[in-house]
């Protein structure tokens, strides 16, 4: 597999996969466990008592999609622990939240 960098590497960087037809975006684990923590801690503002017939259609359905979205990019952060691990990594860029 062949990726060529677009952009200069910082906490995030624009690459192409020969593979693929449009480039991706690559994020630091750290930047990426932020913006999942944050994501986190914004679907948890939405009271526990509220419940679906309290809410109008397009907010549970976008609250609906928020739930599903958070659950693959806790995977991919879960895999990234893992192959960290994996590949000798002792410790990780970031401290885990005692929540997670």
């Amino acid at each position: 597999m062949s990726i060529d960098l677009l952009t200069p590497p910082h906490n995030f960087a624009i690459c192409k996969m020969h593979e693929r037809n449009f480039p991706g975006i690559v994020v630091q684990g750290d930047s990426f466990s932020v913006l999942l923590r944050l994501l986190k801690r914004a679907r948890a503002l939405r009271p526990e008592h509220a419940d679906d017939e309290s809410l109008d259609e397009t907010t549970s359905r976008t609250l609906d999609e928020l739930d599903y979205e958070i659950k693959k990019l806790a995977s991919v952060m879960d895999l990234y622990e893992k192959i960290c691990f994996e590949n000798g990594y002792k410790q990780l860029p970031y401290v885990k939240p005692a929540s997670d």
